[in-house]
């Protein structure tokens, strides 16, 4: 139900919320990011890393995903196995 998702500032509109049971069925394995410098110009490279800390990250050359630095893959791990999201 599209009312279900959207949001107010006091909350969701409904108690029809996807995640309501709270029990994750998925989880993020890994973020491939084109980055030469590996976020060094990133004032926030810190919080950003330490948010991921139970994540792989593998960074690749921006010349393998067409010049553009930034996020190129995000890996799940689900109850029926891997998948990427590219």
């Amino acid at each position: 139900m599209l009312v279900s998702l959207i949001k107010t500032r006091a909350g969701w509109l409904t108690s029809d919320h996807p995640s309501q049971d709270g029990t994750a069925v998925s989880k993020i394995e890994k973020i491939v990011i084109a980055d030469k410098d590996q976020l060094a110009e990133s004032w926030f490279k810190p919080e950003i890393l330490g948010a991921l800390a139970e994540v792989t990250i593998e960074w690749v050359d921006p010349s393998t995903n067409d010049g553009d630095n930034g996020i190129v893959a995000v890996h799940l791990s689900t109850p029926n196995g891997s998948v990427v999201l590219d």
